[in-house]
């Protein structure tokens, strides 16, 4: 809640309790003015939670000023020419636009159908044998045995948030 005594040469990270967008209209006004006192314009880092990656507006523009880096099990990017091409078939064969929700259910659908017909092309119609990983336009694949429990999703997204409307994407 209060700055004032935290030194300015010095870097933070910020994790909030909570994912929730009441938690983060408290803390996203007071860090914002904060970090314009900070030495560097990268000393404060806002850590988040895949929720905010719902933010439009204002708040996302608050992400960005915050350099705020999120994880997630999927992440979406509308400027990737693959991703538009996809979203314009939709578009032309559905005559109508894709449901805004985040995650989105037709782009997860596409990355699902992809990911198991290429599958089981390369491995002569058995699914099951070398999973490679899988980039996908929303959700990438990187399956692990989890002894004897079936195969486990392990992969993660990183989305930074960056000062003017930047945004980088890195999956693990």
């Amino acid at each position: 809640e209060d700055f004032a005594s935290f030194s300015t040469d010095s870097s933070y990270v910020i994790i909030p309790l909570s994912s929730s967008s009441s938690e983060f209209n408290k803390i996203a006004p007071q860090a914002k003015q904060f970090n314009a006192t900070l030495s560097s314009p990268n000393s404060l880092v806002l850590f988040g939670y895949p929720e905010w990656l719902t933010f439009r507006g204002e708040r996302k523009e608050s992400l960005c000023e915050l350099n705020a880096t999120i994880y997630s099990r999927f992440y979406f990017d509308e400027n990737n020419s693959l991703a538009r091409k996809v979203v314009d078939a939709y578009k032309t064969t559905f005559g109508r636009e894709m449901n805004p929700a985040v995650p989105s259910q037709a782009i997860m659908g596409y990355d699902v159908a992809t990911f198991i017909i290429k599958s089981m092309r390369k491995n002569n119609g058995n699914f099951h044998s070398e999973l490679k990983s899988f980039d996908g336009l929303q959700s990438d694949y990187i399956f692990s045995d989890s002894e004897s429990k079936g195969l486990v999703n392990t992969a993660v997204e990183i989305i930074k948030f960056r000062e003017g409307g930047v945004i980088e994407h890195y999956n693990f």
